[in-house]
């Protein structure tokens, strides 16, 4: 079977900060579920037009069935989806 990369963020959001769907999912306005549904979506974009709706929403389930259970993507998302403390204001003395 071959092997199929799955970047989890694309490489312009990590030079850039967190997405915002990182953002909704760390505040806890979007599931889990939800952030690697938008993932999913991002990653298969530029196959709009360029592959039948079939192969498309096939390839759309091959990629999230592959981040429910590449151990190698667990560990990224685990550490990816680390929900950030929110930084404390310095004390005023």
């Amino acid at each position: 079977m071959p092997t199929l990369a799955l970047p989890i963020m694309p490489s312009s959001e990590s030079s850039h900060g967190p997405s915002e769907d990182l953002e909704r999912y760390r505040r806890g306005e979007i599931t889990e579920a939800e952030y690697l549904q938008s993932r999913v979506e991002v990653a298969t974009t530029h196959l709009k037009g360029q592959v039948s709706p079939l192969r498309l929403t096939m390839l759309k389930e091959v990629i999230a069935q592959r981040l429910q259970t590449d151990p190698s993507l667990l560990e990224a998302r685990s550490q990816l989806l680390r929900k950030q403390p929110t930084p404390k204001k310095p004390e005023v003395k």
